[in-house]
C-alpha cells in the first residue's frame, strides 16, 4: 500500500478494477504536520566571488535555506529536536562557471555540465559517469577561476555547519555518502538513536522511516523535479514531497514542514500544503485525459541513438520517422487510433558521445504500438552504428 499511489493505480481503484482501502487517520499517535510554502524568490542574493583552484571552488552564493526556514531550523535544534532537510541533488554544485571565458565546465562526451563533488575533488558527469580531477584548468581557455552555481547535498551540509550551534551533528544521506554497502543503514540508525540532530540529503531519506523526534522537515528546492519534461513530473514531485513531509510529527510533538519554491502562486503547492491526494489526482487525471496520456492511452517510447559524428544516423532517423507516421496514417484510415509524436531530440540529447532522439507512440492497446514499431525496425541495419529500441510504458522519459 501507499499513501501516494501512482495515478494508474488510483484510476484503477476508482474504476473498481482493484480494491481500495483508505485510512482516515494517521497511523500512531501523531497528528499530520502543518505544511507551509516558503517563497524562495524573496531570498537575498549574495554577490558572486570566484576563487582559484588553490581554494577549490567556493563562492558567495544565494543561501539554500530562506531565513524563515533557517530560523525554524535553529529553534528546533536548540530545543533538542531533530530535523530532516531534503535537497534532491548530489554533489556540491551542479555547474562550475569559468569566470575568465564565461563558459561552463562540461563533459565532452555529453555536452552537459559536470557536477562538482567537493569532498572527492572531482568533476563528475552524472549521465555517462566520466570523471576528472579538480582543480583543473578550464578546457576552453585554461583559466583557473570558477564560480559554483546551484546547490547540492554537499553544499547544503556546508551551509548547515555555518547556521547551527557549534557541535551540532549533521548527517548526510545520498549515494555518495552511502556508497559502501550497509552505510545507508548505519547513517539512518545513527540518526534514529539521536547521534545526529539533522539529517540532510536526497530522496533516499524521504519515505519508509519512522523518527519520532523529528519535528521539522524542510524541502530545500521543491521546484527541482516539478518542471522536468516528463508527463509524470508533477506526480513524482507530489509523491516525494508528501512522503518526506510525513516524516515530521510522528511522535509526541507536533510537526512542521517548509516547502521552498520560487513559484508559490502555482496551485500545485496548495494541494501539497493540504496533502490533498484526491484533489491532486483529480486534477492530474483531467490533464492526462485532455492530452491523452496514461491511464487514458498506452504509451510507447521509441529511442534512436547513434555516434555524434555519424551522418548516416540522421538519414536513418528521418526514414524511421517517415515509416512511423505512414503507419499511423494508414491506421487512421482504417478507423484505428494511433498517434506519433516526433522524432525529436531527447531531453538529454547527447550522452556518452551518442546523439539521442525520441518518438512517442500512443494507441489504445499494446499490439497497435508493437506492430507500428515493427514496421520501422527494417530501417535500422543490424549490427550498425544506429540503435533503436521500444520502451513500453516508459519509466524514464529523459
Amino acid at each position: 500500500g501507499s499513501a501516494t499511489p501512482d495515478i494508474k493505480t488510483y484510476h484503477a481503484a476508482m474504476c473498481g478494477a482493484v480494491p481500495a482501502v483508505v485510512l482516515t487517520r494517521r497511523v500512531g499517535a501523531g497528528t499530520p504536520p502543518d505544511i507551509e510554502i516558503v517563497d524562495l524568490s524573496k531570498v537575498p542574493k549574495s554577490p558572486p566571488r570566484g576563487h582559484g583552484p588553490e581554494k577549490g571552488a567556493s563562492a558567495g552564493r544565494m543561501p539554500i535555506l530562506a531565513e524563515h526556514s533557517a530560523l525554524a531550523l535553529r529553534e528546533a535544534v536548540e530545543r533538542g529536536e531533530q530535523v530532516i532537510i531534503l535537497l534532491n541533488r548530489r554533489g556540491y554544485a551542479p555547474v562550475l562557471y569559468c569566470l575568465d571565458c564565461e563558459k561552463v565546465l562540461a563533459c565532452p562526451d555529453c555536452d552537459l555540465a559536470y557536477t562538482f563533488h567537493r569532498g572527492r575533488q572531482r568533476l563528475v558527469c552524472h549521465y555517462c559517469g566520466r570523471t576528472e580531477e579538480f582543480p583543473t584548468p578550464c578546457a576552453s581557455c585554461g583559466g583557473s577561476s570558477f564560480l559554483p552555481l546551484g546547490a547540492g547535498s554537499e553544499s547544503l551540509e556546508e551551509e548547515l555547519a555555518g547556521l547551527l550551534p557549534l557541535g551540532t551533528r549533521v548527517a548526510r544521506l545520498d549515494r555518495d555518502s552511502a556508497a559502501r554497502p550497509g552505510r545507508a543503514e548505519e547513517i539512518l540508525a545513527d540518526f534514529a538513536s539521536g547521534g545526529a540532530q539533522v539529517l540532510a540529503g536526497t530522496q533516499m531519506l524521504s519515505k519508509g522511516h519512522h523518527f519520532p523526534r523529528v519535528t521539522l522537515v524542510i524541502a530545500a528546492d521543491a521546484d527541482m523535479g516539478r518542471n522536468l519534461p516528463d508527463y509524470r513530473a508533477a506526480e513524482r514531485t507530489f509523491q516525494l514531497l508528501v512522503q518526506v513531509a510525513g516524516r515530521a510529527g510522528r511522535g509526541e510533538n507536533p510537526g512542521r514542514v517548509f516547502i521552498q519554491t520560487r513559484n508559490p502562486v502555482d496551485p500545485f503547492w496548495e494541494l501539497v500544503r493540504r496533502a490533498d491526494y484526491e484533489g491532486f489526482y483529480r486534477e492530474e487525471l483531467r490533464r492526462r485525459e485532455r492530452w491523452r496520456y496514461p491511464p487514458f492511452t498506452k504509451l510507447g517510447l521509441v529511442r534512436v541513438n547513434f555516434p555524434k559524428d555519424c551522418e548516416e544516423g540522421y538519414r536513418i532517423l528521418t526514414e524511421v520517422g517517415r515509416v512511423l507516421r505512414a503507419g499511423a496514417d494508414a491506421a487512421g484510415k482504417e478507423g484505428r487510433e494511433l498517434r506519433v509524436l516526433g522524432p525529436a531530440p531527447a531531453a538529454l540529447p547527447l550522452i556518452g558521445g551518442r546523439r539521442r532522439f525520441h518518438c512517442l507512440l500512443k494507441a489504445p492497446d499494446w499490439p497497435g504500438i508493437r506492430c507500428l514499431f515493427a514496421t520501422a525496425q527494417g530501417c535500422v541495419p543490424r549490427g550498425g552504428e544506429v540503435r533503436m529500441s521500444l520502451d513500453l510504458d516508459p519509466v524514464d522519459m529523459l
